[in-house]
């Protein structure tokens, strides 16, 4: 992530500024672009599981999307 919108659902899930996204409910994601798409289809009021790497650790996240 480049950049994370304060009080944004990705800020709320705990997403940082250079967090990178390896999979969106469970999909590999390879670009900004292709992670941008998947969540675009998930439903407002739905939910994205998320894997994560930060800092050399990959860490799953859900975040609630508006």
């Amino acid at each position: 992530m480049t950049d994370v919108e304060i009080g944004s659902p990705a800020q709320r899930a705990g997403i940082s500024r250079g967090d990178v996204i390896l999979q969106v409910n469970r999909r590999a994601v390879t670009s900004p672009r292709e992670a941008d798409r998947a969540l675009d289809a998930v439903p407002s009021g739905g939910t994205a599981f998320l894997l994560i790497l930060r800092n050399g650790q990959q860490n799953f996240v859900t975040v609630r999307k508006e």
